[in-house]
């Protein structure tokens, strides 16, 4: 007698269910490395901002990229910390104040951490505003100096007119001679004037310089 013996058949269909499940399990694996890979990346973007609360639009927003926040006016700065030219930090709470320079007095925009400006020649005052004392004529070429024959020096803020000549003096520039007062025709303005050496009692007192030896 003879027996036949067949080969046993292949366990197809368990072969077929670990592949699924191996190809399952892979395709979880990807997925949950690219939600911690995006989660990395935004946890990232997110502590990069810090930006300012005061100087920032929005303190929790920036460009995801550089990392730039989206500042105020008056504020710059990858984290709006800083003040842009034309801005002074407030010296009590540390906002960026306009510094608000004189147009005419002062010679640029800019100011230092005080607020104060810089001013033109002859001009003075935090915001460079008026003439410095001794000088006159506010304008954009600055203050001029007060032309009073060194005989005072102090002038009218406007107009220039001398105030309080000495040396017996008077007039704009203190380049005349009061009553009763001469200068010798070779002297200049800077010069004193002396008193007339005229009788109080046979003249008025007053007397002219071409008689005067």
């Amino acid at each position: 007698l003879f027996h036949i013996i067949f080969p046993a058949a292949e366990p197809t269909t368990t072969t077929t269910t670990a592949a699924a499940t191996t190809a399952t399990t892979a395709a979880t694996a990807t997925t949950a490395t690219a939600r911690t890979t995006s989660t990395t990346i935004s946890t990232a973007a997110t502590a990069r901002c810090n930006c300012s609360v005061v100087g920032s639009a929005d303190p929790a927003s920036c460009d995801v990229t550089s990392g730039q926040c989206d500042c105020l006016a008056g504020y710059t700065g990858l984290v709006c910390d800083q003040c842009v030219a034309g801005y002074h930090p407030n010296i009590t709470n540390g906002e960026c104040v306009l510094c608000g320079c004189n147009a005419t007095g002062a010679a640029n925009f800019h100011c230092d951490s005080t607020g104060r400006c810089r001013c033109k020649v002859g001009v003075s005052g935090l915001k460079c505003d008026q003439c410095r004392l001794g000088h006159h004529g506010f304008s954009e070429a600055g203050c001029q100096h007060c032309q009073c024959s060194n005989h005072s020096t102090t002038c009218d803020y406007h107009t220039g007119f001398c105030w309080n000549c000495t040396g017996n003096t008077k007039g704009r520039h203190c380049e005349e001679c009061r009553d009763e007062f001469y200068r010798r025709p070779q002297a200049g303005p800077a010069a004193d004037c002396k008193r007339c050496p005229c009788s109080m009692v046979t003249s008025t007192g007053s007397c002219h310089t071409g008689n005067v030896s």
